[in-house]
């Protein structure tokens, strides 16, 4: 008597083709995961940017439109006030709103350093420039 037994072993990925499945499925997710993670991280990125290069230009046109403006008719109405062609009330005047120029540049500035702070964190970098 002769008996023979023989017992099929699939070499290349017929052991368990539920798991491979189910390993593939996993990797697709982990693609589109990513693929999300990318661009909302390149969207905030971008609006981070964005936010700078507004608020330096604001800085830029406030402190070239206004505060210059306001600088030269203080100091005109200064020296007119020192020679008394000017009642000092007209001179308090132009004093305070100079100073009311100065508080826009410098909320201008606030807001500048605020969104440099946010695109420091959108890249990775603290604020203080440490990596």
């Amino acid at each position: 008597m002769d008996f023979e037994f023989s017992v099929p072993i699939p070499l290349f990925g017929g052991l368990n083709p539920g798991g491979v499945e189910r390993a593939d499925a996993i990797r697709r997710r982990a693609e589109s995961l990513e693929a999300v993670v990318t661009t909302l991280v390149e969207e905030q990125l971008q609006q981070a940017v964005q936010a700078v290069n507004i608020s330096a230009e604001r800085v830029r046109y406030v402190e070239d439109e206004y505060l210059r403006s306001a600088t030269d008719l203080r100091e005109l109405v200064q020296a007119s006030y020192e020679l008394g062609e000017t009642a000092l009330i007209d001179f308090l005047d132009v004093q305070r709103e100079f100073l009311v120029t100065r508080q826009v540049q410098n909320q201008a500035l606030y807001d500048l350093r605020v969104s440099m702070i946010e695109l420091a964190a959108a890249v990775g970098i603290p604020p203080d420039g440490r990596p």
